[in-house]
């Protein structure tokens, strides 16, 4: 996503490597971690926004390079063009991310042709945070708290 103040910055964010052990019974692989971000106004949103989800195999013994295992894509905005807010659950369809895919309705029919397609669900809750703190322009808040959390390069507060 992108802020006008940000200078055509896009802000995207990973969380840290999760083990999971690879067995047929590990059913569950818990994050549990957040993900910040800054969304778009009301005016600039369109139909076509969403929140993408990658899982990757990270380097290792398994495979020389990053993976993507698995991809999700949930809208961002709900039929009012009010950013969502809240707790969900999104397909995760195998392997890397399809371009192709363009509408909602195609991952649907990609599960409904072959199960094989899906490999998991992702639940999810997204928490709107406040705009500004007391005597902060609103864009110096969103960048000193989600580049403090997230290590990112400085980004000064006089942009």
């Amino acid at each position: 996503m992108q802020w006008s103040k940000l200078e055509s910055k896009r802000w995207g964010n990973s969380t840290l490597p999760v083990a999971h052990t690879g067995k047929y019974f590990a059913q569950e692989m818990k994050v549990d971690q957040s993900v910040y971000t800054v969304a778009p106004a009301k005016v600039d949103l369109k139909p076509g926004m969403i929140l993408t989800f990658e899982l990757f195999l990270l380097r290792g013994s398994q495979s020389p390079t990053d993976v993507a295992v698995a991809w999700g894509a949930f809208p961002i905005c709900d039929a009012n063009f009010d950013i969502i807010s809240g707790k969900f659950k999104a397909p995760l369809l195998r392997g890397h991310m399809d371009s192709q895919v363009d509408r909602h309705e195609r991952i649907e029919q990609l599960i409904s042709a072959d199960l094989d397609h899906w490999l998991a669900n992702i639940y999810f809750e997204i928490v709107r945070l406040p705009r500004f703190l007391a005597g902060q322009k609103e864009y110096e808040v969103e960048l000193q708290f989600t580049s403090g959390l997230l290590n990112s390069p400085g980004t000064g507060q006089n942009r």
